[in-house]
C-alpha cells in the first residue's frame, strides 16, 4: 500500500529553495556575541594562582632546558671518548 502512494506523488522538476545566505557582518557579529557570552562563563584565575602557576611553568622550562644541556654535554663527552677525538 505505502508503494502505491509514493507512486503516485507528482513529481516537480523544480530545484529546492535554498534559504538565503545572511551577510557576513551579520553572521560575524553573531558569532563575536557568542564568544563574548562564553567568556563572561569562564572561570579566571585570581592574580596569585596566575602568578604560581607562571612560575610553575617557567621553572619546568628552566629545569627541562637544564637537562637536555646536560644530556647534550654528556652525550658528546662520550662520544669523544668512543671516536677518540
Amino acid at each position: 500500500m505505502a508503494e502505491e502512494t509514493a507512486k503516485n506523488k507528482p513529481v516537480s522538476n523544480k530545484p529546492l529553495a535554498k534559504k538565503k545566505k545572511e551577510s557576513i557582518f551579520k553572521r560575524l557579529s553573531r558569532y563575536l556575541k557568542s564568544v563574548w557570552a562564553e567568556s563572561k562563563k569562564v572561570q579566571w584565575p585570581s592574580k596569585e594562582q596566575l602568578k604560581t602557576n607562571t612560575l610553575v611553568v617557567l621553572s619546568v622550562i628552566v629545569a627541562a632546558g637544564v637537562f637536555i644541556w646536560l644530556s647534550d654535554v654528556a652525550m658528546t663527552f662520550v662520544m669523544r671518548l668512543m671516536v677518540g677525538g
